[in-house]
């Protein structure tokens, strides 16, 4: 039993009576409520959001501008950078020697991210698709980074990551997120992944993990049970472990971290 399993184990279902109709769920979402459902509750009904920093800027640019670069279908480093140019998000408040480097760290990226792809065998079947299919009374929506045809047919599920934080195949067959887009392939356009990736652009390199889709049972029971919680709740309780991780920790009323 998966790590999924355990957490709806864990957590009983509210009674029907209390359940109000279906709620639409996203993987940020569902990754907010389990870091702390006060996060959630701050992020998704009150609608606070994270300042902006240089490195959320740059990622912010460097996925715009790869999901035009393969929308294109063009083939040039050149007209990749220009994209570049083009999607290019100011890190408010940066110094501008700081947004220098920052602008030339996310053009080498790029270089180095176009070779790699110049050669490659794998074929892009479509860049930043959403997906919206009911699971039960609930729906579930999501955007999908790249799917990949690889050479023997099979389809490869991608997330690009900006940061250097590099985890293991293990960590990617069991990721919520990346299991998430599986699922909404085959639900929404009856399409079977057998590749789950991160694609670390920034370290150059790829983790891989095959896909399980018998795991799509315990998927599915967890995605609704975390959709009948949050649907039902009245209130929702901090879980102060994440505070020392959390972006708002400094002015959110229920951190003891927060400021005078």
């Amino acid at each position: 039993m998966g790590w999924l399993a355990d957490w709806t184990a864990a957590h009983p279902a509210p009674p029907p009576h209390k359940r109000p109709a279906g709620i639409e769920v996203s993987y940020s979402q569902l990754r907010a409520f389990l870091d702390c459902p006060w996060l959630y509750r701050l992020r998704y009904q009150q609608r606070w959001r994270s300042a902006p920093t240089p490195a959320s800027a740059l990622g912010q640019t460097l996925h715009r501008a790869l999901e035009l670069y393969h929308a294109e279908g063009t083939s040039t480093a050149e007209r990749l950078l220009e994209l570049y140019e083009d999607s290019w998000v100011n890190p408010p408040g940066a110094p501008a020697p700081e947004v220098l480097a920052l602008h030339a760290r996310g053009a080498d990226v790029l270089r180095r991210y176009w070779r790699q792809e110049r050669d490659s065998k794998s074929k892009v079947e479509f860049v930043e698709r959403e997906f919206l299919a009911p699971l039960g009374p609930h729906t579930v929506r999501g955007i999908v980074d790249r799917v990949d045809r690889r050479p023997d047919g099979t389809l490869e599920v991608i997330d690009y990551k900006t940061h250097l934080d590099l985890k293991d195949e293990a960590a990617a067959a069991q990721d919520l997120q990346l299991r998430m887009y599986a699922w909404g392939l085959r639900a929404c356009w009856g399409l079977g992944a057998r590749w789950l990736s991160w694609r670390y652009v920034a370290a150059d390199r790829t983790v891989t993990a095959p896909y399980d889709p018998s795991g799509e049972e315990e998927l599915e029971a967890f995605i609704t049970r975390a959709a009948d919680i949050i649907a039902a709740a009245k209130t929702f309780a901090p879980d102060f472990s994440y505070c020392p991780r959390c972006d708002f920790k400094l002015r959110c009323e229920r951190s003891p971290l927060k400021g005078p």
